[in-house]
């Protein structure tokens, strides 16, 4: 019995764990790309029928926040410099859980991020 709790609580962990890896590649090639502040701040709508809503707000000088998307606690925040963001966030978890930020066109976003549990990204279009 003691070696069957120990290889599920292994599995468990290591499903937990699992998409970081990949998540850390695509943060590694989006380390120097930034979003205006004025191009992201605001309400942001699903491409789908269900037109669900997000909403990136400035919380300080320092970061800015994603109302909306959550990975399971809290939400993904990204640094802020100056008057932009980083494309690349995270929420709070160990290893943190990344989300990568695509803007496509003025108006089209796309949203790249992790979940608890999950081994894959799931990307979502958002459209002004």
């Amino acid at each position: 019995m003691n070696k069957l709790i120990y290889i599920l609580f292994f599995m468990f962990i290591r499903l937990a764990l699992a998409g970081q890896t990949r998540g850390y590649d695509i943060t590694a090639a989006n380390k120097v790309n930034r979003i205006s502040l004025t191009e992201i701040i605001g309400n942001w709508y699903t491409i789908d029928s269900f037109g669900s809503k997000i909403s990136f707000v400035n919380i300080n000088n320092y970061f800015v926040d994603i109302e909306g998307i959550k990975h399971g606690v809290g939400n993904y925040s990204f640094r802020v410099y100056g008057d932009s963001i980083s494309v690349n966030g995270t929420a709070a978890n160990w290893p943190p859980y990344n989300c990568t930020l695509r803007l496509l066109t003025n108006k089209n976003l796309e949203i790249e991020f992790y979940q608890f549990l999950s081994t894959e990204t799931t990307k979502i279009i958002y459209r002004r």
